[in-house]
């Protein structure tokens, strides 16, 4: 029963500083598109805990985003910024063993969801003569790719610093 409360503790701890993460952006586009580091505690919880409360982290940490920074076109725009990029992070839990391919899976589902929120509501704010999709691409790939790369580069570190990865073999 302890351990049902640790898990629950830990999770709304990472998932609290990946919200504050969010806030703290180290570039903004504009648009509401910025580098920061919010993945980063979503990759560890998931890795630490498994993709099922990694998916219920990236969906909270979705609905917090929401409500502290909305922007909302349509529902279905709603579901693929909000809580969908962010439990696709989550389900990089699913790569425990290979934790390089799970932050790449986990980021590159979130680039997809964005993408496709980016193509089929955002169209209007490309610039003329540009392809929608080249636009919605560069753009979300302009700050996502980077924290892709910031991740692969820290969540290891964190892991191996932290002996999170005994932690993870032993389950």
């Amino acid at each position: 029963m302890q351990a049902r409360y640790r898990k629950i503790a830990e999770a709304g701890l990472l998932t609290a500083l990946a919200a504050v993460l969010n806030l703290v952006s180290i570039a903004k586009l504009p648009y509401a598109g910025k580098l920061s580091l919010e993945m980063l505690p979503i990759f560890l919880l998931s890795f630490r805990q498994g993709p099922k409360i990694g998916v219920i982290g990236g969906a909270c940490l979705g609905m917090i985003i929401l409500f502290l920074d909305p922007y909302v076109v349509h529902p279905v725009q709603f579901i693929l910024d909000y809580p969908l990029p962010h439990i696709l992070v989550g389900l990089s839990g699913f790569f425990r063993k290979n934790i390089y391919l799970g932050i790449i899976i986990g980021g590159l589902g979130r680039f997809a969801s964005h993408f496709l929120s980016g193509i089929i509501f955002f169209a209007a704010f490309t610039p003329p003569g540009t392809p929608v999709w080249l636009y919605s691409a560069l753009y979300n790939g302009s700050y996502i790719l980077p924290q892709i790369i910031v991740s692969l580069i820290f969540v290891p570190l964190i892991i191996k610093r932290l002996n999170i990865k005994s932690a993870i073999h032993s389950k």
